[in-house]
């Protein structure tokens, strides 16, 4: 599932995802180390008392680690990703987690020349017809490749709102009422 928040502790997780990222690259397996970060980010969304269990302090390292292993071998996770759970454990930062997962996946998508864009449509009946129209041409225009994610949403009556990272391109029929209101007063 895809984080779309921004990150609350933006430095410190670039430094830890920057570092896991290098090693990733080094070996050849950056989509590889997204997939195994992500298996273990959602795990932790699914329960969230985990990181409070790897967080808290007065929970043994022993435990802590023979939980990771645990969950580790369960979600088919790499050694190396292991031991970077185990080390945010360890440090008290785990916390950080759901960040460092955002940061990597940022740095992996740069890697990769893709572009996430965020689609909110009024009916599903035109989201494969709006989807293959922006992504091609967004495409052309940053060249690099582009991932649609459509969501429908019927206040916005009709047309579409494309966010790409912090920009907002507002062409629905909600957005020209709203402006036009504006306007008028």
């Amino acid at each position: 599932m895809m984080r779309c928040l921004r990150p609350k502790h933006g430095g410190v997780a670039h430094r830890y995802a920057r570092a896991l990222f290098d090693l990733a690259y080094e070996g050849g397996k950056t989509g590889d180390f997204l997939a195994e970060l992500t298996r273990f980010d959602d795990a932790s969304r699914q329960e969230p008392r985990l990181l409070l269990v790897l967080e808290d302090k007065e929970v043994p390292l022993k435990t802590k680690r023979t939980l990771i292993l645990s969950i580790a071998s369960l979600l088919s996770l790499s050694p190396l990703v292991c031991n970077a759970i185990s080390l945010l454990a360890d440090k008290g930062r785990i916390g950080l987690f759901p960040d460092i997962v955002y940061a990597y996946r940022n740095m992996e998508e740069g890697f990769q020349r893709l572009k996430r864009v965020a689609v909110r449509i009024a009916t599903a009946s035109h989201a494969d017809l709006f989807k293959e129209r922006i992504e091609h041409s967004l495409s052309d225009a940053f060249k690099q490749r582009i991932q649609c994610e459509t969501s429908v949403d019927a206040s916005i009556i009709g047309g579409a709102v494309i966010k790409i990272g912090d920009i907002v391109l507002d062409a629905s029929i909600a957005g020209k009422l709203a402006r036009m209101r504006e306007e008028l007063l």
